[in-house]
């Protein structure tokens, strides 16, 4: 019986780790073995040495003109057999101080990487000041690698717009920031932040048990519309935005590339059977909007980004990354940011490139950043031998302002689980037990809760000036 016992659990396990393997490899189109590339031209590049002495893998800070506020270490990974089971983890500490940060990685990495050191840079290190690395179910190769410094004075400065594709894409990728700008100014100038919805989002179902409540098709999709685009107008007062600083344009969801394709062409909702931009964005604040075209068309996105840009006149624009972002409306809606930026004719301040569904992932969806939500947000897996920004700004998110982010998720009821409120047969509780247990052991958790609630927000860094040969660039990949 023992030995049954014994057979029986070594089975267990070993269809657990085949489970593990199996399951996780599709959520990454990007090969772990792969070397990763960015191009960095406007980073003090600084080699330096990997030592693996007595003390452990570590290396020398070295002298350069600072302070930065962004450091990225350029080193080779590799992780144990362990490690394709495990997430795998790089934990970096400064020698006589209590900074820390720890980085994951995605399993069965075997490349060149990049550390996100930048919690120890802004520490100001001195030169000669020692870095430790541990690697956890992975390690890091001695020799030559690079350590590249960045500093982006205006990312950190002035009033800051952020646009997003979607209810809910400004607090993924730019709570943080936002709100650390709202809040420092909140009594003395309230025009510091302001948040933009391009779509209502109307296109999906509801979750169980919204189903049976509120119906299917046009008419659900008009109301999830609705709630969408108040959850989008309120969200951001969690990071004291004030209302007449969040607006949603009422665009319709998943036709932003077709109206990038034919500019001057209306496209409708067809899920939600409307085509009047007002079916919409009647929902915001009387006077908050521009002067609504009616039509869906791609110039008048553009005309209203304008306005917008005009009314706001940030230093600080945010907006998806059009060559990182796998999803087309956030592909779209970065490219039509920088069409506007050009219509405006900025030229002094800061764009600022997030990316939300890496080209990294798979088809089942995106699980970058990998590993717990303590870890730091880096660079996500992919290679480009031309320059797709000029430096990386990793922006620190403090442990209230994470909280406070948590809280803004749980505002968009697409982010959380829906409770019924009724206690379940016992059957169907141990159902539910068993297939919590399958998704926590095996299945990885893409969910944003545990992906987006980091120690930091990452962007990609282009001078306004430098806009209009970006666009051109990405307007060639995206064809």
């Amino acid at each position: 019986m023992v030995v049954v016992l014994v057979v029986a659990a070594l089975v267990a396990v070993a269809a657990g780790v085949w489970l593990r393997v199996v399951r996780y490899a599709p959520y990454f189109s990007f090969d772990a073995d792969q070397d990763v590339r960015y191009p960095l031209p406007g980073a003090a590049s600084l080699p330096v040495t990997i030592d693996a002495g007595e003390e452990g893998t570590s290396f020398v800070w070295p002298e350069a003109e600072g302070p930065f506020d962004t450091a990225l270490l350029e080193v080779k990974l590799a992780c144990s057999k362990l490690g394709r089971v495990l997430d795998p983890s790089v934990e970096a500490t400064l020698a006589g101080s209590d900074a820390r940060t720890v980085q994951y990685l995605v399993r069965g990495t075997d490349g060149v990487r990049y550390v996100n050191l930048s919690a120890l840079a802004r520490r100001r290190p001195a030169p000669g000041a020692r870095v430790r690395l541990s690697g956890r179910n992975a390690t890091v190769a001695p020799g030559a690698a690079t350590l590249h410094l960045m500093r982006s004075p205006g990312a950190a400065q002035g009033p800051v717009l952020v646009v997003a594709p979607h209810p809910d894409d400004a607090e993924l990728s730019s709570f943080g920031l936002y709100a650390a700008r709202a809040q420092g100014h909140a009594a003395a100038d309230a025009s510091d932040a302001w948040v933009v919805t391009v779509t209502a989002g109307e296109v999906g179902t509801f979750g169980h048990p919204y189903g049976g409540l509120l119906g299917d098709g046009v008419e659900a999709s008009r109301t999830r519309g609705r709630l969408r685009v108040w959850e989008s107008l309120t969200a951001p007062f969690v990071g004291r935005v004030p209302a007449e600083h969040a607006m949603n344009l009422g665009y319709f969801d998943g036709t932003v590339e077709a109206m990038r394709r034919a500019p001057d062409t209306a496209v409708r909702s067809s899920a939600a059977d409307v085509d009047s931009i007002d079916a919409f964005r009647r929902y915001n604040r009387p006077g908050v909007t521009p002067p609504s075209p009616e039509r869906a068309t791609w110039r008048g996105l553009v005309a209203d980004l304008a306005a917008v840009l005009a009314r706001a006149h940030p230093s600080v624009i945010v907006a998806p990354h059009p060559m990182l972002d796998v999803h087309s409306d956030h592909v779209a809606v970065g490219l039509a940011v920088m069409e506007a930026i050009e219509r405006a004719g900025l030229t002094d301040g800061t764009l600022l490139l997030y990316v939300i569904h890496d080209k990294g992932s798979g088809p089942y969806g995106s699980l970058q950043p990998v590993g717990p939500r303590d870890g730091v947000v880096s660079l996500p897996p992919a290679r480009f031998d031309a320059p797709i920004a000029d430096r990386i700004y990793s922006s620190p998110v403090s442990t209230e302002q994470r909280r406070m982010k948590l809280f803004a998720l749980d505002a968009f009821r697409d982010l959380r689980s829906v409770q019924t409120g009724l206690t379940p047969s016992v059957p169907a509780a141990v159902t539910a037990a068993l297939r919590d247990v399958y998704r926590r052991l095996v299945v990885p958790d893409a969910s944003f809760y545990r992906r987006a609630v980091r120690p930091n927000e990452l962007f990609f860094v282009i001078d306004l000036e430098e806009v209009p040969a970006y666009r051109a660039q990405f307007e060639r990949e995206a064809g």
